[in-house]
């Protein structure tokens, strides 16, 4: 190139440092200079691995180019590329890792792990299949084991199984392993949902208020199952506005509409 690019690559190599993919948005060193604030720190120039050089557009200034790197000993911190084939390697090992664990778990039905729910005010007796929810006395864990409640995700419209939750009965926060997106955990099997359909966020929070929903005084009513697409930290206090703020009773039954709603509650990605 006749002319230097505005922004060289030692700079962009640096704004990229820990990049996990050749695509990357980093804050634009020419527009944010003349911004304060949250403005100033906004990512809105699009980078690029390509060979040797880095390319640039941003959507605020307009400013794009392709940087190459000097041939001057110069020290830049390297970008991290992850492939699309190791990520998807990436992906299979956490499949194939969950598989295991969940193969290797039983049912949670007169466990240590179904006592641990009684203790939090949850009975899963009142759910058909105790929510479908396993133990396994050593799962894999931080390096080590820890005794967990288990719970497998679902893709949210075909029910193929896919990554799996893991919550210690030791005190620690709960984890998930394997693929999650466009997953839901369903603690209610299909065949039993007659009435309605409850969305929670958090497996303990969403049992607690699927065992005590009623839908139109009908004593029926916690025949709903309740579906989560992501944990979190538990509680006591979430169970008293569960209902109003967490859950949402969906009449229509269909896949698609399941999928919709649980897109809503988790927002678009």
């Amino acid at each position: 190139m006749s002319i230097s690019p505005a922004i060289d690559h030692a700079t962009l190599a640096r704004l990229r440092a820990g990049a996990r993919s050749k695509m990357a948005d980093v804050i634009c060193p020419v527009c944010s200079a003349t911004r304060t604030g949250a403005a100033a720190k906004r990512k809105v120039l699009r980078t690029w691995v390509k060979q040797s050089a880095i390319g640039f557009h941003c959507v605020r200034c307009d400013i794009d180019g392709l940087a190459f790197a000097d041939n001057e000993e110069v020290e830049i911190p390297p970008a991290y590329i992850e492939d699309d084939d190791d990520e998807e390697r990436k992906r299979h090992s956490n499949l194939e890792l969950a598989d295991r664990i969940w193969r290797q778990s039983f049912k949670i039905a007169g466990t240590a792990g179904e006592a641990y729910l009684l203790r939090r005010g949850i009975v899963l007796e009142d759910v058909p299949d105790f929510g479908g929810l396993r133990w396994h006395p050593q799962c894999l864990w931080d390096g080590g084991t820890a005794p967990c409640v288990l719970a497998r995700f679902t893709d949210a419209i075909t029910a193929a199984p896919r990554g799996i939750w893991r919550r210690p009965i030791d005190g620690r926060k709960p984890k998930t392993l394997g693929p999650m997106r466009g997953c839901v955990i369903r603690l209610w099997r299909d065949c039993d949902v007659t009435n309605g359909l409850v969305l929670g966020e958090g497996v303990e929070t969403t049992l607690s208020a699927g065992t005590r929903f009623v839908h139109r005084n009908d004593p029926r009513g916690r025949r709903v199952r309740p579906a989560i697409s992501k944990t979190s930290p538990s509680s006591q206090s979430k169970r008293s506005h569960c209902l109003s703020i967490m859950t949402r009773a969906v009449a229509d039954r269909r896949p698609r509409a399941i999928a919709a709603s649980v897109g809503k509650m988790r927002g678009a990605r």
